[in-house]
């Protein structure tokens, strides 16, 4: 079996999970009995394998999801990998999309329904998805506006046009096809409680540092080791934002690693080291209003080697762990929401107060 045609049938393994489980033929309920249900794209399951690419548009991006050696990549992210799951997802809800019935085909109405073409509109909330297969012709080609909550079923309906008709239609299902990196990529990079943290360093491009440790595993705060002789922690638990960092860290965007510079005189950088011999090194940058990080990690094992997380991994998992880390930001640095990276652009000030009784 080629990698083709397995990742192929890793796809349509969803769809047929997803049939058995949700029954796709079934109309909402509130929809009357007599009702002939049309599926809109009914041999999308047997034209998969022909499937070469899949673009999304609404009026800020345009993505491209396609195989390149028998993988699905973001073009506009220089072929940064694709989560097949989440591909997999949008091509289930549209082969079970059914037509419920025709809504306006008044152009000057279609804004009502979020469906005004951005050629009109540049402001259009609509969105676009195109499946082409290999021959360049489309598979699919829809126009999605808003959502409609109350057509009587958990995932209610979706206003979207076809190419070529004026004619607008509410369909069965939420269509939301996200142009965001975030909604095609696996986000997850590295996942360490705090309760795992051992030591911390944090070091300013002003040369200010930040030490942070525990002594013991069972210890339910990080102390400041190098605080002020005449400063105390303004409260026990003010480390504890900077030690949730590693916990479910997850990226928003990604670029290449050699379109991010990350000078010295600039660059936060955070090593976090665990009591299990885990050690993450965090660089960090702002740029354009925009958090970037470099991140790498080593293991060394040791005698506290028995980790928990979400659930036990062992030394073994971990080294997999980190060398997937290694390879994945070899050539990556990832852009997070300032809430991921809040904790290590902490500074000595925002963590301590003046000693009470001087």
């Amino acid at each position: 079996m080629t990698r083709k045609k397995f990742i192929i049938l890793n796809i349509v393994s969803l769809f047929a999970v997803f049939f058995a489980a949700v029954g796709i033929f079934s109309l909402p309920k509130n929809l009357s009995s007599d009702f002939d249900a049309e599926i809109v794209y009914p041999n999308l399951i047997n034209s998969l394998d022909q499937l070469s690419s899949v673009v999304l548009i609404d009026k800020d991006s345009t993505f491209t999801l396609y195989l390149k050696d028998n993988k699905w990549v973001i073009k506009e992210r220089n072929d940064f990998p694709v989560d097949n799951k989440k591909l997999g997802e949008l091509l289930i809800k549209l082969s079970r999309t059914q037509k419920v019935e025709p809504k306006t085909s008044i152009v000057d109405r279609y804004a009502r329904l979020d469906l005004d073409s951005l050629e009109n509109n540049k402001e259009s909330r609509v969105k676009k998805i195109i499946l082409n297969d290999r021959n360049g012709d489309a598979l699919v080609n829809l126009a999605v506006g808003k959502r409609k909550f109350t057509l009587g079923s958990d995932e209610g309906g979706t206003y979207v046009l076809f190419p070529d008709d004026s004619q607008s239609w509410l369909v069965t299902g939420e269509i939301n096809p996200g142009v965001r990196v975030r909604d095609w990529v696996d986000r997850s990079l590295i996942n360490i409680p705090k309760e795992r943290i051992k030591k911390i360093t944090i070091t300013h491009p002003d040369g200010e540092k930040i030490f942070l440790e525990k002594n013991n595993l069972s210890d339910e705060y990080l102390t400041i080791r190098n605080i002020p002789k005449d400063k105390e922690p303004i409260r026990d638990s003010i480390t504890d934002e900077i030690g949730r960092t590693l916990f479910n860290l997850m990226f928003d965007d990604v670029t290449q690693s050699d379109l991010i510079n990350f000078p010295r005189d600039k660059t936060v950088m955070a090593k976090f080291e665990t009591f299990d011999g885990v050690e993450i090194i965090i660089n960090f940058i702002e740029e354009n209003d925009k958090n970037w990080l470099k991140i790498s990690g080593s293991y060394k094992n040791n005698e506290n080697a028995n980790v928990l997380t979400n659930e036990e991994v062992t030394p073994e998992n971990w080294s997999k762990v980190i060398d997937t880390l290694n390879e994945s930001s070899r050539n990556w640095v990832y852009q997070f929401p300032g809430y991921e990276v809040s904790g290590i652009k902490k500074r000595m000030k925002d963590l301590v107060t003046d000693l009470e009784n001087q």
